[in-house]
């Protein structure tokens, strides 16, 4: 965090072709059915810091927060030199005002500027502060500790505090040296926290993934979730990522984790390094989690190393929910999970054919409130049927179809296809 705000670069020229180069492939946001219960944040550093604004302020949606390197909610209070001095440097963390920034946090809830506070008693937390990290000292994380004391139940708090890390994001994946503080930023401490912090989060999870993903990265449009649809004013890029894993692409409930990178750990700073190492997707490929990675840019002399807002270079409400960048953030997940289904793929389903007709039938799924038929992939019924069974007619003798069948929420949305079943008529 300190360099962005010690020394000013100027690198505009070079990121305009970055910026072009990336916008040509990204696309609009899609929806999946996506569980908005189950939404969860983390980041590093300056990221750090912006999981924790998220946490806070949308604690109606981000269920839990996994913080590295970070700082106290409102810690800098808008102002530049407290950000380096007392959020970051501070010798002991007494020097952090936790009881005041609490008060705040309380007055901000009352008046609606952020979400009820007691979204956060049975919230999880994880932190994690290196013994050896300089950039945002022990005492910093000591003080979001005790932050978060003054609203968490303390058991679903867990603080490693212990580990001999540089300042970075810690992850098996990681190419740097555990002690060591370089670029990317990715450091690997032989420990696998976003196994210990995602389990917190999801419960009991499958293994992670060893092999090949199975799932895509997307580059995701971010401009519309401005409303002056102008991230790069805003310090932040055209894209952001996704990472979709194949279960999720094809309509299984799935939950969403929300990742911030820290400064210097942009796109348009090391490419796709944290967005493919930060550990996550493989945990997230086999349990069913699509992870978004927002994007933040440099911007001369106020962001010049690709922070995130988290003293307010951008928005003098940065920490409340109608802080640009992070309201950005809450659009793209309400936009993720705006296709969610809570019902099940319809099982056992059967296809009985005479010459011209096919007869299918399938169990009832809990909870639809009808279900939709496809032949060959297209729509057969556009008024659903609301029996576990439906009858096509009008067939060609002695040709094979293909059934699926969807069940319709009573959202409206669609739950994930049933397997397909292939009958021949006589």
């Amino acid at each position: 965090m300190k360099p962005v705000i010690r020394h000013a670069l100027s690198v505009l020229g070079v990121l305009s072709g970055m910026l072009l180069s990336q916008s040509c492939f990204a696309v609009a946001l899609p929806s999946y059915n996506a569980d908005p219960n189950q939404v969860t944040v983390s980041g590093i550093s300056s990221g750090g810091a912006m999981a924790v604004q998220a946490h806070v302020a949308y604690s109606g949606t981000f269920k839990g927060a996994a913080v590295f390197a970070g700082a106290a909610y409102y810690c800098a209070e808008g102002n530049v030199a407290l950000a380096v001095e007392r959020c970051m440097e501070p010798v002991s963390s007494l020097q952090i005002p936790v009881d005041q920034l609490a008060a705040t946090t309380r007055n901000w809830a009352s008046l609606g500027l952020i979400d009820d506070l007691a979204n956060l008693t049975n919230s999880k937390v994880y932190l994690f502060s290196g013994t050896l990290d300089q950039t945002v000292r022990q005492p910093t994380m000591d003080a979001l500790r005790d932050y978060y004391l003054k609203f968490v139940d303390p058991n679903n708090i867990v603080y490693n505090n212990g580990t001999a890390a540089g300042h970075g994001w810690i992850s098996l994946m990681g190419p740097i040296a555990c002690p060591l503080q370089q670029s990317p930023f990715i450091n690997n401490c032989n420990i696998d926290p976003q196994q210990t912090f995602l389990s917190m989060f999801y419960g009991q999870l499958n293994s992670r993934q060893t092999g090949q993903l199975s799932g895509q990265f997307i580059p995701v449009d971010q401009s519309e979730f401005f409303d002056d649809r102008n991230p790069a004013v805003h310090s932040v890029d055209t894209n952001g990522w996704l990472y979709v894993p194949a279960a999720c692409a094809q309509g299984e409930s799935c939950k969403v984790h929300v990742s911030y990178h820290g400064c210097n750990q942009s796109y348009s700073k090391i490419g796709d390094q944290f967005i493919r190492k930060s550990g996550i997707n493989e945990w997230a490929d086999t349990n069913r989690m699509i992870v978004l990675y927002p994007q933040a840019i440099v911007t001369a002399v106020s962001n010049n190393l690709g922070c995130w807002d988290w003293f307010g270079y951008d928005d003098p409400d940065y920490a409340r929910k109608s802080g640009r960048q992070m309201l950005m953030t809450k659009r793209m997940v309400d936009r993720i999970t705006a296709g969610y289904a809570p019902v099940s793929a319809p099982q056992s389903v059967t296809a009985k054919a005479s010459e011209t007709s096919v007869k299918l039938s399938w169990d009832a799924v809990n909870g639809a409130t009808g279900y939709h038929v496809y032949r060959n992939g297209v729509l057969m019924n556009t008024t659903r049927t609301t029996s576990a069974s439906y009858h096509d007619g009008g067939l060609t003798r002695r040709t094979t179809y293909t059934y699926t069948v969807r069940a319709v929420a009573a959202n409206g949305n669609l739950g994930p296809y049933s397997k397909p079943v292939s009958v021949t008529t006589r």
